[in-house]
C-alpha cells in the first residue's frame, strides 16, 4: 500500500506542472539583414538564476522537521524541470501524503496547468500562483523567480482546506530560500 501511494504522489506531483510545447526548430527569418554587425545580448536572467540551483536544498533541515518529511529526498530531473520529493508518515484525513519542491528554469508562472481555477497571490512580497492538479490531488503554490521562470512547492494526497494550509506552510518556509 505505502509503495502505491508513493508511486501515486511522485506521478501526482510530477503531473501538476506539465506545460505543452511546439514541436519544431527555430530558425531566424532570412527575409530582413541586419544593419549592424555588433550584437546585442541580454543574459538570461532565469536559466542563469536556476541553472545550478539545486531543489533539495531550498528545504531547511528545521522545515523539514516541521512538515514531518523524511530526511532522504526523491530526486527526478525531466526536460523541463528539476524536482525534489519527501514522503511524509503524517496522516491527514486517514492519508498518507507527500510535498515537493520543482524547478522550472524556463517556464513562468503564466504556464502553469491548473486542474481549476488559478488564484494570485503574494507571500513575503513574491508574486505566485495557486494551482491544483492531478485531478485537485495536488496543491501547488507557484512562485515567479523571473517572467520566465519559477519554483513550485506541492503537497499531494487527500484533499480540501488543511492541504493548501499545509502547502501555504511550506511555501512561507521555502520563499526566503529562493533567489
Amino acid at each position: 500500500m505505502r509503495r502505491t501511494l508513493l508511486t501515486t504522489t511522485a506521478a501526482a506531483l510530477i503531473l501538476t506542472a506539465c506545460t505543452s510545447t511546439t514541436p519544431g526548430t527555430p530558425t531566424p527569418d532570412r527575409a530582413t539583414t541586419p544593419t549592424s554587425t555588433a550584437q546585442t545580448t541580454e543574459p538570461s536572467q532565469s536559466s542563469d538564476t536556476l541553472a545550478d540551483l539545486d531543489p533539495c536544498t531550498l528545504l531547511t533541515t528545521e522545515a523539514r522537521t516541521e512538515l514531518k518529511g523524511e530526511t532522504t529526498p526523491l530526486e527526478d530531473e525531466l526536460p523541463s524541470s528539476r524536482s525534489c520529493r519527501w514522503n511524509t508518515d503524517d496522516v491527514l484525513d486517514g492519508a498518507k501524503f507527500g510535498f515537493g519542491i520543482t524547478i522550472f528554469p524556463k517556464l513562468g508562472v503564466d504556464k502553469v496547468n491548473s486542474y481549476g481555477p488559478k488564484t494570485e497571490i503574494t507571500i513575503n512580497g513574491r508574486r505566485a500562483v495557486k494551482a491544483t492538479g492531478a485531478a485537485g490531488t495536488v496543491y501547488s503554490i507557484c512562485f515567479e523567480i523571473t517572467p520566465t521562470s519559477r519554483v513550485d512547492v506541492s503537497y499531494a494526497g487527500g484533499d480540501g482546506d488543511p492541504k493548501w494550509a499545509r502547502v501555504q506552510r511550506l511555501a512561507e518556509l521555502v520563499e526566503p530560500e529562493l533567489p
